[in-house]
């Protein structure tokens, strides 16, 4: 399944009609021009292969254009990626996406010194298949391993989330989860160097106790790096350095989903304009599929039954609309007039002015409802999150303990 994306928000009122209360219940009679169609025939997506996506996000009278990817990294390509660091002394939180082509790497490194004496350090690797989170504080090496080895031949997407409070630690990888108790003596992590993705400018600066085998670098795709809830951006413009970074398919457009794949965008500037009317959101895709089933669009948190929501996706071959506005239960507004699969593009254009909902399929109208008109809730707070292609919900989390290694 690939897609082109545009959210739009009104940061104005909608065009004022007789009144108040009559401008809640109609649409706009000026429409925003949609965001063009896209033409299979004469594009240069239409052939693209990969998992790319390209979108872009209309606030005010401007068009800021985003290019979303997955950053690919080649131990034999000395690939690497820094950042400017921050404080990790008292406690750490990492969590990383990434698919991996081998069983030995680093994915994360960080330490007081670049050096093989490097003092204190904190290193997440791949370890003959095994991911392991290893940190000293001054005093030892506290040693954690996934039960479960990852596999660098079906290109899985895997979730890790690792970490350590004072000198107890914990690591997770989809749901699984390794600890390790407190106990006495250092409790601070001292760390001076950027923060390294992927691996490092040269390979002897590593401290031979931040990894079990011959310090390697990283082979595959990376999606995203949390650091205590901070994203490490991984583009050109959010790295401090890098060397021999790619796109993990290569190609410069159209983003491709295989059904267990997805996409989070969100937008860095959600709070930050002030004026921005959430009353009135836009969404505006190009998409073509061979499924008759599937999460399209996403736009909200996700987390439970109170967030606010628009989804759009298809069910049985038809186009599927859910909004939320605040209910907590959200109607679904269903086209049964026209198939939106078997590999043809289309072009979705869905617009919420407070409760009335118009979706507008391959240029034609294919919905229009009110959704309250009592109007008790008429803004999207959907949290400046975006989900393409489907959710990266957790899985449950099963708890387990090992010892100092």
């Amino acid at each position: 399944m690939r897609k082109s994306t545009w959210v739009h928000h009104e940061t104005t009122e909608p065009e004022s009609s007789e009144s108040e209360e009559e401008d809640s219940y109609r649409m706009r009679s000026s429409r925003t021009k949609p965001a063009q169609k896209f033409n299979s025939q004469n594009s240069p997506c239409a052939s693209c292969r990969g998992d790319h996506v390209q979108s872009s996000c209309h606030f005010r009278n401007t068009i800021a254009t985003l290019t979303i990817s997955d950053a690919s990294f080649s131990n034999r390509k000395s690939s690497w990626m820094s950042f400017e660091p921050f404080n990790i002394r008292h406690k750490v939180h990492i969590r990383m996406q990434f698919q991996t082509f081998s069983g030995n790497g680093i994915l994360f490194y960080a330490a007081q010194h670049l050096s093989s004496r490097s003092g204190d350090f904190l290193s997440i690797t791949l370890a003959s298949g095994y991911i392991q989170l290893r940190y000293n504080l001054g005093d030892r090496t506290v040693v954690l391993q996934t039960f479960q080895p990852v596999h660098s031949t079906n290109k899985t997407w895997l979730l890790i989330k690792a970490g350590r409070v004072g000198n107890e630690g914990y690591l997770d990888l989809d749901g699984i989860n390794v600890t390790q108790k407190a106990t006495s003596g250092m409790t601070s992590l001292d760390t001076q160097t950027d923060f390294y993705v992927g691996g490092l400018p040269s390979l002897n600066l590593v401290n031979p106790r931040g990894i079990k085998n011959e310090p390697t670098g990283f082979t595959g795709c990376i999606r995203e790096v949390f650091v205590n809830g901070k994203e490490l951006k991984l583009t050109e413009k959010g790295a401090k350095g890098g060397s021999n970074i790619g796109d993990c398919d290569g190609t410069p457009c159209g983003y491709r989903f295989t059904g267990n794949s997805y996409i989070k965008y969100t937008d860095p500037n959600y709070e930050g304009i002030s004026e921005r009317d959430l009353r009135f959101t836009r969404v505006s895709f190009n998409f073509t599929t061979s499924q008759m089933d599937g999460l399209l669009i996403w736009l909200g948190k996700a987390e439970d039954e109170d967030n606010d929501f628009l989804g759009v996706g298809l069910e049985n071959g038809m186009l599927k609309v859910v909004v939320n506005l605040g209910e907590r239960i959200a109607i679904p507004l269903i086209h049964q007039g026209k198939m939106a699969c078997c590999k043809k593009w289309h072009f979705v254009d869905v617009v919420q002015n407070r409760t009335l909902v118009e979706v507008y399929l391959d240029e034609e109208l294919a919905l229009f409802e009110d959704l309250d008109p009592e109007r008790k809730y008429t803004v999207l707070n959907y949290g400046g999150i975006c989900y393409f292609g489907g959710f990266g919900l957790d899985r449950r989390e099963v708890s387990h303990r090992q010892r100092t290694g």
